[in-house]
Protein backbone atom coordinates (compact mmCIF):
# COMPACT_ATOMS: atom_id res chain seq x y z
CA UNK A 1 0.00 0.00 0.00
CA UNK A 2 2.58 2.27 0.69
CA UNK A 3 4.77 1.23 -2.06
CA UNK A 4 1.66 1.91 -4.62
CA UNK A 5 0.68 5.62 -3.00
CA UNK A 6 4.41 6.65 -3.14
CA UNK A 7 4.34 5.71 -7.20
CA UNK A 8 0.46 7.27 -7.46
CA UNK A 9 2.19 10.39 -5.55
CA UNK A 10 5.36 10.78 -7.73
CA UNK A 11 3.87 12.02 -10.57
CA UNK A 12 2.00 14.40 -9.11
CA UNK A 13 5.27 16.23 -7.05
CA UNK A 14 6.70 16.15 -10.45
CA UNK A 15 3.44 18.04 -12.57
CA UNK A 16 3.22 20.20 -9.26
CA UNK A 17 6.79 21.31 -9.92
CA UNK A 18 6.56 21.64 -13.93
CA UNK A 19 3.49 23.74 -13.24
CA UNK A 20 4.91 26.12 -10.29
CA UNK A 21 8.13 26.49 -12.55
CA UNK A 22 6.18 27.54 -15.54
CA UNK A 23 4.15 29.63 -13.87
CA UNK A 24 7.02 31.52 -12.60
CA UNK A 25 8.40 31.93 -16.15
CA UNK A 26 5.41 33.67 -16.99
CA UNK A 27 5.09 35.53 -13.84
CA UNK A 28 8.30 37.48 -14.82
CA UNK A 29 7.99 37.64 -18.51
CA UNK A 30 5.17 39.71 -17.55
CA UNK A 31 6.64 41.59 -15.37
CA UNK A 32 9.09 42.09 -17.91
CA UNK A 33 6.39 43.51 -20.95
CA UNK A 34 4.76 45.56 -17.87
CA UNK A 35 8.00 47.48 -17.67
CA UNK A 36 8.34 47.39 -21.58
CA UNK A 37 4.84 49.07 -22.43
CA UNK A 38 5.50 51.38 -19.32
CA UNK A 39 9.03 52.77 -20.62
CA UNK A 40 6.80 52.53 -24.22
CA UNK A 41 4.23 54.98 -22.48
CA UNK A 42 6.48 56.90 -20.96
CA UNK A 43 8.54 57.81 -23.45
CA UNK A 44 5.59 58.86 -25.79
CA UNK A 45 4.15 60.88 -23.50
CA UNK A 46 7.46 62.77 -22.77
CA UNK A 47 7.43 63.07 -26.69
CA UNK A 48 10.56 60.88 -26.75
CA UNK A 49 11.00 59.71 -30.52
CA UNK A 50 15.10 59.00 -29.77
CA UNK A 51 13.33 56.89 -26.87
CA UNK A 52 11.06 55.31 -28.48
CA UNK A 53 13.26 53.86 -31.29
CA UNK A 54 14.78 51.85 -28.44
CA UNK A 55 11.79 49.51 -27.90
CA UNK A 56 11.39 48.67 -32.08
CA UNK A 57 13.46 45.40 -33.26
CA UNK A 58 15.78 46.04 -36.59
CA UNK A 59 13.48 43.77 -38.07
CA UNK A 60 10.14 45.19 -36.43
CA UNK A 61 6.89 45.87 -39.00
CA UNK A 62 4.26 48.04 -37.20
CA UNK A 63 1.08 48.26 -39.05
CA UNK A 64 -0.49 51.18 -37.27
CA UNK A 65 -4.47 52.42 -37.32
CA UNK A 66 -3.46 55.48 -39.78
CA UNK A 67 -2.22 52.84 -42.48
CA UNK A 68 1.46 53.25 -41.93
CA UNK A 69 3.94 50.80 -41.82
CA UNK A 70 6.97 51.01 -39.35
CA UNK A 71 9.93 49.00 -40.60
CA UNK A 72 12.37 49.32 -38.12
CA UNK A 73 13.62 51.79 -35.32
CA UNK A 74 14.36 54.59 -37.48
CA UNK A 75 10.79 54.52 -39.36
CA UNK A 76 9.25 54.65 -35.87
CA UNK A 77 11.59 57.62 -34.64
CA UNK A 78 10.94 59.22 -37.80
CA UNK A 79 6.89 58.97 -37.21
CA UNK A 80 6.63 59.77 -33.48
CA UNK A 81 9.22 62.85 -34.63
CA UNK A 82 6.65 64.32 -37.13
CA UNK A 83 3.71 63.50 -34.83
CA UNK A 84 5.10 65.35 -32.31
CA UNK A 85 5.75 67.97 -34.32
CA UNK A 86 1.89 68.49 -34.90
CA UNK A 87 0.25 67.10 -31.34
CA UNK A 88 0.59 67.18 -27.92
CA UNK A 89 -0.90 64.02 -26.60
CA UNK A 90 -0.82 61.69 -23.54
CA UNK A 91 -1.49 58.10 -23.80
CA UNK A 92 -2.67 54.95 -21.55
CA UNK A 93 -2.06 51.84 -22.55
CA UNK A 94 -3.47 48.45 -20.84
CA UNK A 95 -2.39 45.13 -21.34
CA UNK A 96 -4.71 42.39 -21.68
CA UNK A 97 -2.62 39.39 -22.41
CA UNK A 98 0.46 38.61 -22.52
CA UNK A 99 1.15 35.16 -24.09
CA UNK A 100 4.47 33.32 -24.38
CA UNK A 101 4.15 31.55 -27.45
CA UNK A 102 8.48 30.36 -27.41
CA UNK A 103 11.35 30.88 -25.81
CA UNK A 104 12.49 34.98 -26.12
CA UNK A 105 8.83 35.13 -28.19
CA UNK A 106 5.79 36.46 -26.84
CA UNK A 107 2.44 38.17 -28.37
CA UNK A 108 0.94 40.99 -25.99
CA UNK A 109 -2.31 42.62 -26.54
CA UNK A 110 -4.70 45.44 -25.10
CA UNK A 111 -6.25 49.02 -25.53
CA UNK A 112 -5.22 52.38 -25.84
CA UNK A 113 -6.42 55.56 -25.16
CA UNK A 114 -4.98 58.88 -26.57
CA UNK A 115 -5.81 62.52 -25.65
CA UNK A 116 -4.50 65.35 -26.72
CA UNK A 117 -4.54 68.11 -29.06
CA UNK A 118 -3.51 70.33 -32.47
CA UNK A 119 -0.89 72.24 -32.02
CA UNK A 120 -1.63 74.36 -34.78
CA UNK A 121 -5.92 74.34 -34.05
CA UNK A 122 -5.91 73.57 -30.35
CA UNK A 123 -8.44 70.70 -32.16
CA UNK A 124 -9.04 68.32 -29.64
CA UNK A 125 -8.00 64.50 -29.89
CA UNK A 126 -9.35 61.48 -28.74
CA UNK A 127 -8.64 58.01 -30.38
CA UNK A 128 -9.24 54.19 -28.43
CA UNK A 129 -7.88 51.48 -30.02
CA UNK A 130 -6.60 47.93 -29.68
CA UNK A 131 -3.10 46.53 -30.31
CA UNK A 132 -1.50 42.84 -30.92
CA UNK A 133 2.22 42.55 -30.72
CA UNK A 134 4.68 40.00 -30.88
CA UNK A 135 7.65 40.86 -28.89
CA UNK A 136 11.43 39.22 -29.10
CA UNK A 137 13.67 39.25 -26.30
CA UNK A 138 17.08 40.56 -27.83
CA UNK A 139 20.04 40.55 -25.98
CA UNK A 140 18.38 40.12 -22.30
CA UNK A 141 15.98 43.58 -23.79
CA UNK A 142 12.11 42.97 -25.33
CA UNK A 143 11.71 44.74 -28.30
CA UNK A 144 8.49 45.10 -30.69
CA UNK A 145 9.18 42.44 -33.32
CA UNK A 146 5.41 42.53 -35.34
CA UNK A 147 2.16 44.27 -34.34
CA UNK A 148 -1.23 45.55 -35.64
CA UNK A 149 -2.54 48.77 -34.08
CA UNK A 150 -6.27 49.33 -34.57
CA UNK A 151 -8.52 52.82 -34.16
CA UNK A 152 -11.98 51.77 -32.64
CA UNK A 153 -14.21 53.66 -34.58
CA UNK A 154 -16.33 56.36 -32.78
CA UNK A 155 -19.51 55.85 -31.80
CA UNK A 156 -21.64 58.21 -34.31
CA UNK A 157 -25.00 57.10 -32.91
CA UNK A 158 -24.75 59.56 -30.23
Amino acid sequence: MKKTLKISILPLLLFSLFWSTQVLAQSKTRTEIEALVKGWQQDYNNADAEGLMNFYAQNAVIALSDGTTLNGPEEARNYYSEGFKKMEAVISIQIAEVLEVDAGYTFVSGKYQIKGSMKDSGRTVAVNGNYTMLVHKENGQWKLLRGLISETPADTTK
